[in-house]
């Protein structure tokens, strides 16, 4: 495997120093292609480097690392989850679903079978455009979806349910304009102030009642008036 390339990020620079020499002295396979403070700083540098592998520190002052990934539109990465407090590693491991937890300061041998791990995990996954990842807020934390498999998601006042073709539905802790921002474009049209579908998963289109749509799994949408000719315009192009 080529090297992996990777984002450390952790705010305090003892730590990170610490993180970056065990990494060149025993992980080899793994570039370091930025180091990162704060997680703004973080944001950007995922977003312009497009790392296979972040190491992520759950504290980073003002934000946390979960905010980090909740922030970022598209997670087509896997993450390893540092820190000092031990009591965050329940919420991270069923949550977010990391690579591996690692305790500061980390432990030469749990590092590389963290890595390992990742090396594996980037081996099997599906090539990027077929496996894009968002993070989505939930009640006790952070979830990955794949965006190839929601089929659309339905506006309850300030949060809204992500309807998925092999999880059913999720209650998403954001209004539905949140989501909307994180799955942009073809194949997503927002239909109605209250729906936002894929069309991949439409089956059928009918004018009547005010005109609605037929989701794959039987579900009647409606469509308002004024988003009828996007919607068939997307439904063509999909």
């Amino acid at each position: 495997m080529n090297p992996i390339r990777a984002i450390i990020v952790e705010d305090e620079k003892p730590a990170m120093d610490n993180l970056a020499g065990k990494l060149q002295r025993s992980c080899k396979i793994v570039d370091i292609i930025a180091q990162c403070r704060t997680g703004e700083e973080a944001i950007k540098e995922i977003h312009d480097k497009e790392p296979q592998l972040v190491f992520l520190d759950v504290q980073l002052g003002t934000m946390t690392g979960f905010d980090v990934l909740e922030r970022l539109q598209y997670i087509p990465f896997e993450v390893i989850f540092t820190t000092s407090f031990g009591q965050f590693a329940v919420d991270a491991i069923n949550n977010v679903n990391p690579v591996a937890y690692l305790v500061k300061p980390v432990d030469d041998k749990k590092l590389v079978q963290a890595v390992n791990k990742a090396r594996q995990k980037l081996e099997e996954a599906p090539q990027p455009e077929m496996g894009r990842r968002i993070a989505v807020p939930v009640m006790n934390g952070l979830e990955f979806l794949f965006v190839d498999d929601i089929m659309y998601c339905r506006a309850n006042d300030n949060y809204c349910f992500i309807h998925t073709v092999n999880e059913g539905r999720k209650l998403i802790t954001k209004p539905l304009a949140s989501m909307e921002k994180k799955l942009p474009g073809s194949p997503f049209c927002r239909i109605h102030r209250s729906h936002l579908v894929n069309c991949n998963f439409v089956k059928s289109f009918s004018r009547e009642d005010g005109g609605y749509v037929v989701m794959q799994d039987g579900t009647q949408l409606r469509v308002a008036n004024n988003r009828r000719d996007g919607l068939l315009e997307s439904l063509l192009r999909s």
